[in-house]
């Protein structure tokens, strides 16, 4: 590995610490002032219920701030959450000492990598026109977890997911 891959290592192990990644996509020609109302269909459930019960929560309560009604029949978008979990690795670099060595200028350094394996969370949350059936907005969410995820970070994660989510309210 060269020395620039080499550099850029403590970065993205930084970035992977940094809290959740989110972004979202959607329809820009979805007619979103219409949608008023939603009903929960059937996604992908976390494995751990108590999580989910957040995830559905933080959903609930960011749809609601921004002007929509869960309503049991007729709703104008169905919502789904799909979670999931994998491992991945992660890599940590830390390097020490002073001067370059391999251009001359005398010194020592050294370097120590850790490798350790992470469960690395996966959230989706998908708006669905219910007439058409057409996905009209996704937000995606990838973050480090544990066994379990907090209920302030399902809030600060659906929050920020929804962000650019346009409000109902006039």
């Amino acid at each position: 590995m060269n020395i620039r891959a080499l550099s850029l290592l403590p970065l993205l192990g930084l970035m992977a610490c940094a809290g959740a990644s989110v972004t979202s996509d959607f329809d820009s020609a979805a007619a979103y002032s219409g949608s008023r109302t939603y009903a929960w269909i059937t996604g992908t459930e976390a494995a751990n219920p108590l999580v989910e019960q957040r995830i559905k929560s933080a959903v609930d309560r960011q749809l609601g701030a921004k002007g929509l009604m869960e309503v049991a029949d007729s709703p104008d978008l169905q919502v789904a959450t799909h979670a999931s979990t994998s491992v991945e690795q992660q890599v940590n670099v830390e390097s020490f000492g002073y001067g370059y060595p391999g251009l001359g200028w005398g010194g020592w350094s050294s370097s120590m990598v850790n490798v350790r394996n992470v469960d690395v969370g996966t959230l989706l949350l998908d708006l669905v026109d219910a007439s058409s059936e057409q996905l009209v907005w996704r937000g995606v969410a990838t973050d480090v977890v544990g066994h379990t995820v907090s209920e302030q970070t399902v809030n600060k994660t659906v929050e920020k997911m929804l962000k650019r989510y346009p409000s109902a309210k006039r």
